[in-house]
């Protein structure tokens, strides 16, 4: 009886043991450096206001914040920006996000999509000058408007994704000749 009452222990001491040791899943954040955040905080929403004009929503499933720097990590994130009516202008989700506050800079990393009434933005780098309102993509990109597909490998536009430049472009699609005034 003793016997079997000390491999019981042995056996519960072990499972606690192999259980309290198994590490939770690491999230898939870029590590920015050793520094330890102000804030963190999983499955958030972040609403920004100027007054009673609603400027845009972020969502995301990880997020640090850096008080100090005024910068703010996020993964897997949404952004939704509202135009000066309150009616949503585009919706971006990315893998990882960064948000400078204090230059009003925001960058989306990894399966960056853009979407807007006019347009769908694909690309893996976006950097957004939420003073200047305009996208800016260095490392290929790829935009869909109605059935036409355009690829090229930098791209400006502004927010709403109205007036589009872009470098080095292949295309797939029929496009009459005032269509081509991206």
């Amino acid at each position: 009886m003793i016997k079997s009452l000390q491999t019981f222990w042995l056996i519960c001491a072990l499972s606690l043991i192999i259980w309290g040791c198994q590490a939770e899943p690491a999230f898939q954040y870029e590590e920015v450096s050793d520094e330890i955040p102000d804030q963190e905080a999983r499955n958030i929403t972040i609403i920004n206001s100027n007054g009673d004009l609603l400027e845009y929503q972020m969502k995301a499933k990880y997020i640090r914040i850096f008080e100090e720097k005024n910068y703010t990590y996020a993964d897997t994130a949404e952004i939704i920006s509202y135009d000066r009516f309150g009616e949503i202008e585009t919706v971006l989700t990315c893998d990882q996000a960064e948000l400078d506050e204090t230059k009003n800079i925001f960058i989306g990393k990894g399966n960056v999509v853009v979407t807007s009434e006019n347009a769908i933005l694909e690309t893996e780098y976006l950097r957004w000058n939420r003073n200047t309102d305009q996208f800016e993509a260095k490392e290929g990109v790829k935009i869909i408007r109605e059935n036409n597909i355009m690829r090229g490998q930098e791209m400006r536009s502004d927010a709403a994704m109205s007036k589009i430049e872009i470098t080095r472009v292949s295309a797939e699609g029929k496009l009459s000749e005032e269509d081509i005034d991206w």
